[in-house]
């Protein structure tokens, strides 16, 4: 017989055996569920937290969900029900704040009366509205002990129980001074007129001890008749409570009621709170008027300033600041010129919120005079701060006033701004008859000058007179310099002066600034220089050549430090650069940078010098380092440093590869863990500029690397380059660059190339995420194999 196959049974087939499948897989999840909850019935606090953090997962996940609610519901008031232990008890009963219902009601009233469990099942009932949790609430109040009753009396206070309030205002009367308190806090928040009549009458009748409690659920009451809209029965209870015989923190909080109830009449309401004898109710009715809207609140402050004392009238002059209503400037400027200092003070920094262009010379002359450092240092700040148009212009003029110390003023006031609008007025004040007020000019200049402004720096640096203003000039110059773009020398201006220079005061000055930019271009002239007959040059270039940032120099220095015609000073300055640059030989191998030390080591004369190499040698983690610090241990002078570094140098080659990095340099060693779990990173976002360097342990012919980033994905570098040394201390030459596009980098060479140490540079951005490096491989070879 020919079988017929039906096309439907397969996907029928399919179909019944998930099912089949996902009932075995919900079969399992009850399950497990159940055996949580037998679990988390009969807990103690010392169990494993693993089934009752298992169950609290699957209630948060039902919480969400409304069709898992209400089983979810079910199966916690099943548990509570059946829980045998404090502990599981009180597992349930949180899980009900979350979920619970009025249908959990009747399981957590049982536990009102039972004293270990009272508050946790408490918290959960006031969680559940509706009238079943109230009522549950007021049987247990009548059963509780006085402990209990407190909880239970703070719920229904929170709930806003109004059947509630009878039972409530019996406890008032209670001998327990802590219940008491308690009932009447609780009639305070429930909105019912006989719990308002009955705190209004307990202020009157409970112990003294009490009364701050009455009048605080006193004032709850108002504040609650504020928020629903009942003004006239908030502001009745608020009148009573600021009559003169009350204390002053209720006194101080009915002030407070009344303006936020009448904010109409808040003006009138704070300024007869001025004339209050009760200084604490003066003090505070001040802050109030910051928030009062209107011109006419303006007019009231102001007009107030010359009725109060000096302390109100400093605390209205903040009021004024703060409301920022420019109408109130003249009566501000009219109290920076008042007798108490405390005024003037108050008033001069109002001025940084209300002033204006018209208020600089003002402010310039008290910086420049005030004798108290308070009224100087608030001049000061409001010229800093002032945020009206016309301001940086109006200082600006200022650097032409007739005293000397405004136009110091003016210059600090300028540079604090970032008023780089006026360094064409700055550069214009440079040659300053005073050098005080220059070297002033010259410091605002160094903080806002840009590259465009070098060439008239420089011309102002050569025409200088005075050495202290040349100094803050050859700042100035420097700084702008540094702002030059990538494409352009920002050594080019100096250079040219440098010809025309006839003063050699004036030569060092500008030998000391090329030093300072440290471009390439400045070096044959500072060579140059080196030999110049005047002593201030030739300083002026060793000790510029002897702090260059890079190595070339170094044979230059060596030459120094060797000639025996050289001064003490200039051999012990070009030591001491020379030894810095060793490490900084492009090419340079760890057996050249050796040799250089040893070659330093023999031209040092005073033992600073051989400590300074020795402390050097600590750094090369090579054996032949090893033995030369071990002979300079026999000379008495240099055992303690020759002993130091031998030490650092046992340990670096006893370590494996050392690492090091820009950021989280103690992190660098995960890079290398051969563990993909951890890693380094950056910890902030990629900028560019960070690093991370790796020193192999023998010479190599390295032919590339991975960065493996995937156990952070997004954290590869954005852009990179690599730069290979030939030692283990040089940062070496660029050799590649190139780009990230996923979590794993790999960086192939064109070729092998030999070296002791690689520096990877990342130079991409990546807003958001950090550059890491989960592991780093070397695809290297050790030379000779």
């Amino acid at each position: 017989m020919k079988r017929i196959w039906n096309p439907l049974v397969l996907p029928l087939l399919v179909i019944a055996c998930c099912q089949s499948m996902l009932a075995r897989a919900a079969d399992d999840a009850d399950e497990r569920i159940q055996a949580a909850i037998r679990t988390a019935q009969n807990r103690q606090d010392t169990d494993s937290a693993d089934a009752v953090n298992f169950l609290a997962d699957q209630v948060v996940t039902a919480a969400a969900d409304p069709a898992k609610r209400a089983d979810m519901e079910r199966l916690m008031i099943q548990g509570l029900a059946g829980a045998q232990t404090r502990a599981g008890r009180d597992f349930f009963c949180r899980q009900l704040v979350m979920i619970g219902s009025e249908a959990a009601v009747p399981e957590l009233a049982k536990l009102l009366t039972v004293p270990e469990s009272s508050q946790i099942a408490r918290y959960a009932l006031a969680r559940i509205p509706g009238a079943a949790a109230d009522a549950a609430l007021l049987e247990a109040l009548g059963a509780a002990d006085e402990r209990h009753k407190i909880g239970i009396v703070n719920s229904l206070g929170t709930r806003n129980c109004r059947a509630a309030v009878e039972p409530i205002i019996a406890l008032v009367a209670s001998g327990n001074a802590d219940l008491a308190a308690a009932s009447l806090a609780a009639l305070g928040r429930i909105d019912s007129d006989k719990a308002v009549a009955a705190v209004a009458t307990a202020r009157g009748t409970v112990p003294d001890k009490l009364k701050p409690a009455a009048t605080d659920a006193y004032l709850d009451c108002a504040a609650r008749m504020v928020k629903q809209g009942k003004l006239e029965p908030a502001v009745a209870i608020y009148r009573q409570l600021f009559a003169p015989d009350e204390a002053p923190f209720c006194r101080v909080a009915a002030l407070n009621g009344m303006i936020a109830a009448q904010r109409d009449q808040a003006v009138s309401l704070v300024i007869a709170a001025l004339g209050d004898k009760d200084a604490q109710v003066r003090r505070v009715a001040v802050p109030s008027l910051r928030n009062v809207p209107g011109k006419q609140a303006t007019q009231a402050i102001v007009a107030e300033l010359a009725r109060q004392d000096d302390d109100v009238r400093a605390q209205l002059l903040g009021v004024l600041a703060d409301r920022g209503d420019a109408a109130a400037l003249p009566a501000v400027v009219q109290a920076a010129d008042a007798t108490p200092l405390a005024v003037r003070v108050a008033a001069l920094n109002a001025l940084a919120a209300l002033g204006n262009a018209s208020v600089v010379p003002l402010l310039a002359q008290r910086a420049a005079e005030a004798e108290e450092s308070g009224e100087q240092q608030a001049a000061r700040n409001s010229l800093r701060l002032m945020a009206t148009e016309g301001v940086n212009a109006a200082i600006a003029k200022q650097l032409a006033a007739e005293k000397a110390a405004v136009r110091g003023e003016a210059a600090k006031a300028l540079a604090a701004r970032g008023a780089a609008d006026q360094a064409a007025a700055l550069l214009a004040a440079a040659e300053d008859r005073e050098p005080a007020v220059a070297v002033e000019v010259f410091k605002a200049i160094r903080v806002l000058a840009t590259s465009q402004h070098v060439p008239a720096l420089v011309a102002l640096l050569t025409n200088t007179p005075d050495s202290g203003v040349r100094g803050e000039a050859e700042n100035a110059v420097v700084a702008a310099a540094a702002t030059t773009t990538a494409d352009k020398n920002p050594a080019q201006s100096v250079l040219a002066a440098l010809p025309s220079a006839e003063l050699p005061e004036v030569r060092a000055s500008l030998l000391r600034v090329l030093g300072r930019i440290a471009h390439a271009s400045a070096l044959p002239v500072l060579y140059q220089s080196v030999g110049d007959a005047d002593a201030a040059v030739k300083d002026a270039s060793i000790r510029a050549l002897a702090e260059w940032p890079t190595g070339e120099p170094a044979a230059v220095l060596e030459r120094i430090a060797a000639d025996d015609s050289a001064t003490q000073v200039h051999r012990v300055l070009a030591l001491r650069g020379y030894v810095s640059m060793i490490p900084k030989q492009p090419e340079a191998t760890d057996d050249q940078i050796l040799s250089n030390y040893a070659k330093a080591m023999q031209l040092a004369v005073r033992n600073e010098e051989k400590q300074l190499v020795l402390s050097r040698l600590g750094l090369v983690r090579h054996r032949r380092a090893l033995e030369m610090t071990r002979q300079q241990a026999g000379d008495p002078a240099l055992k303690q440093a020759a002993e130091s570094a031998a030490q650092s140098i046992e340990k670096l080659l006893a370590a494996p590869a050392r690492v090091t990095a820009s950021h989280n340099p103690n992190n660098a060693g995960n890079a290398i863990d051969k563990d993909p779990n951890t890693r380094w990173d950056t910890g902030g976002a990629q900028q560019g500029g960070e690093w991370f360097r790796i020193e192999l342990d023998e010479d190599c012919l390295i032919k590339g690397l991975v960065l493996d980033t995937r156990g952070s994905g997004g954290d590869y570098p954005r852009g990179y380059e690599i730069y290979v040394s030939p030692s283990s201390l040089g940062d070496g030459q660029l050799v590649l660059k190139g780009q990230g596009d996923e979590a794993v980098t790999k960086i192939a060479f064109p070729q092998p190339i030999r070296g002791r140490s690689i520096k990877i540079v990342q130079t991409g951005r990546a807003e958001g995420l950090f550059w890491s490096i989960h592991e780093l491989t070397v695809d290297a070879q050790p030379v000779g194999q």
